[in-house]
């Protein structure tokens, strides 16, 4: 539909959405056996995926907002009467009806709220981005050690002339209840595992790793003046994601993952840093303005929320004032992307170093690479390996309940296979034995 534009279509979040995509990227033949009802579900949720990520279909004609926030909304769509999506579109309101959060960091003219933050997590540790520009690339820009009063203060500064540096706060770890649509969380539950599994170890003062691991999830605030921008990126360990505003107004723009390839220079080594083809951006970059032509536009106002499939590269920038609450996570239904990922990184990591591999044993080799994969994307083998087997037991333990309905076995069995497909089990053997022999 947008070959022939020289720039993307706008599209308001009141006529487009990603909500709907919540249950996203499973072929429906992997369930052979159950109720039809979870037939039913997968097969449209794998319908919808392939739809909209893989087919060129308009996504302005396959969005059905949902009326409100409400699991029963969800479930009232997903489980439609047959495997058609909904003719027309549906405004969707109230996700945030109800959050403490939008009670209390909201001002009555629909501000952040500034002072209630400096006075009730005044003392909070945070990381606050330098954004003047998409320029640097995603993770670039100078990081500040603060505290949430300090960065109040800077803000204030900023609003009466006195500070031209725009400041981004970043990934503020921050406890929340889940939408319920949203709960099937397997990578935050295990950063929750190994959090309560540390403290019930612990004793005396914490260490820097320490602190890493009660500080490990993905689960975030996001707080900045207009004009702060996140560059392009897509999530990390190619997971879903959704992002709600408590206050103000963002403007994603969103590629397909199957146009991906249009973003690296001429020699595919190195990606844009975002959309844009100003000044010789274009000659570095040659296929970005075909890139641009299937970038989805969406303006995404209070309470709204937005959810990006895995693998969708994007950028973000505050057209307003905003507080956000961003969440990735992995669940049975993206895993593999995740894994694949794994897999790439753990070949770059390799090849990077390959000059080292001479001087040094093959099990040192294999720990540069693995640490190597930790720094880049988050997770080496061996937290993959333990991430996929606290999953799997959780999974076990389910099945085993005398109580279980069938339909939630043959969930729970869905899951467990998922978690561990052949290659997963192969991660495992492979953990066993680079583990016993850096023992000896």
């Amino acid at each position: 539909m947008w070959d022939h534009m020289d720039s993307p279509p706008s599209i308001s979040l009141r006529e487009v959405t990603l909500e709907h995509l919540l249950i996203a990227d499973t072929a429906s033949g992997e369930i052979n056996e159950g109720d039809p009802a979870v037939h039913r579900r997968l097969h449209l949720a794998s319908l919808v995926y392939n739809r909209w990520t893989e087919r060129g279909t308009d996504p302005a004609a396959l969005a059905a907002r949902l009326m409100d926030g409400s699991v029963d909304a969800l479930e009232d769509f997903v489980t439609a009467a047959d495997d058609s999506l909904p003719e027309g579109t549906q405004q969707s309101a109230g996700v945030t009806e109800g959050w403490q959060a939008c009670q209390d960091w909201e001002t009555a003219d629909g501000g952040v709220n500034l002072q209630f933050l400096s006075e009730k997590f005044g003392d909070a540790r945070i990381w606050a981005t330098a954004s003047a520009s998409t320029s640097d690339g995603y993770g670039g820009g100078q990081r500040h050690d603060m505290t949430v009063a300090e960065y109040v203060d800077w803000w204030l500064r900023h609003k009466q002339g006195h500070e031209e540096q725009l400041l981004y706060l970043k990934d503020w770890h921050f406890a929340y209840v889940l939408p319920e649509y949203f709960r099937d969380d397997w990578l935050n539950e295990y950063y929750d595992m190994r959090q309560t599994s540390h403290q019930a170890a612990s004793t005396g003062n914490g260490t820097h790793s320490q602190e890493n691991i009660v500080t490990s999830d993905y689960r975030f605030v996001y707080l900045g003046p207009k004009g702060t921008t996140t560059a392009l990126h897509a999530d990390v360990l190619r997971s879903f994601s959704w992002s709600v505003n408590v206050c103000g107004r963002k403007r994603w723009r969103l590629l397909p993952p199957q146009h991906t390839h249009l973003l690296y220079d001429r020699f595919g080594r190195e990606m844009a840093p975002d959309f844009e083809t100003d000044g010789c951006r274009a000659q570095h970059f040659p296929n970005l303005a075909a890139a641009r032509r299937h970038v989805i536009e969406v303006d995404q106002g209070v309470g709204e929320a937005i959810f990006v499939p895995s693998g969708w590269h994007h950028t973000v920038t505050n057209l307003e004032d905003t507080l956000s609450i961003n969440h990735n996570w992995l669940n049975g239904f993206n895993l593999h992307r995740g894994w694949a990922l794994l897999r790439r990184e753990h070949a770059e990591a390799a090849a990077a170093i390959e000059d080292c591999r001479a001087t040094c044993s093959p099990e040192e080799f294999e720990e540069l690479v693995q640490r190597n994969m930790a720094a880049n994307c988050g997770l080496d083998f061996r937290a993959a390996a333990e991430f996929v087997g606290c999953i799997a037991a959780r999974e076990l333990r389910l099945i085993r309940q005398p109580a279980i309905s069938r339909q939630q076995r043959l969930m729970h069995l869905f899951n467990l296979q998922r978690a561990l497909p052949s290659e997963i089990l192969q991660l495992h053997e492979r953990r066993w034995q680079y583990g016993e022999k850096l023992r000896m």
